[in-house]
């Protein structure tokens, strides 16, 4: 039951009027939303610092490798696939409550990726020209999803808000997706590439990816707009 508080107000003729009430329900319901918003926001930061940083921890080594093996680069990308699919995860479970935030395209992209680096990873004597396919419909259909949902997020706030986050770190995750998808598509024109070609095109394509999202992650923990 929301209680009212009552406070005497003073008018002009320095005489006190009529008593003002201030609604303490609606003030303390308020607070709760903007700190329940708050700790939104920062988990959502948080799972997508975490990803940019297994993306840049997969990068470096990946470009430093020198000739790897067709077995050893399947082996680094289906590892890099599943935790992917686990931060992706994350994000949806963490944003569950957010009304705003289509977790549906997050749990989609996390289990394709979750799917592709297992497939990969289980495939008996897997060849480089399967290995380029995979990678390469992996990484389109991620991009297509997380570009999606970015997108989605942010057509679905409020239209007073929507130009406000649209200059936060949600339009990086949209990049983040649309790179994505650039990759998968030079990978699958290029599928008789060596196994040392796709590191490289994998390498470059996390590099980039870890640069957006560890940005993308900064803007969004550094926004100030849910706190006011």
């Amino acid at each position: 039951m929301a209680g009212r508080l009552v406070l005497p107000s003073r008018s002009n003729t320095g005489l006190w009027a009529r008593p003002r009430s201030v609604d303490v329900g609606a003030a303390t319901g308020r607070h709760s939303q903007q700190h329940q918003r708050s700790a939104r926001l920062d988990h959502h930061a948080a799972t997508v610092l975490a990803r940019g940083g297994l993306a840049l921890l997969f990068a470096l080594p990946t470009l430093l490798w020198p000739n790897p093996t067709v077995q050893g680069l399947t082996i680094a990308f289906a590892l890099y696939a599943v935790l992917a699919a686990a931060g992706m995860v994350g994000t949806a479970v963490t944003d569950a409550t957010d009304p705003h935030q289509p977790r549906g395209a997050y749990l989609v992209a996390g289990l394709v990726s979750a799917l592709a680096g297992l497939t990969s990873l289980l495939w008996p004597q897997i060849t480089e020209l399967t290995l380029a396919m995979v990678i390469g419909a992996w990484a389109i259909a991620v991009g297509l999803l997380e570009m999606t949902a970015a997108l989605a997020h942010l057509l679905e706030e409020p239209p007073a808000r929507r130009k406000r986050r649209a200059r936060t770190g949600e339009w990086l995750l949209a990049v983040a997706g649309i790179t994505s998808i650039v990759v998968g598509i030079v990978v699958l024109l290029r599928p008789e590439a060596s196994a040392a070609a796709q590191a490289t095109e994998l390498g470059v394509y996390a590099l980039i990816s870890a640069a957006v999202l560890l940005v993308a992650g900064w803007c969004l923990h550094a926004d100030p707009s849910p706190r006011r």
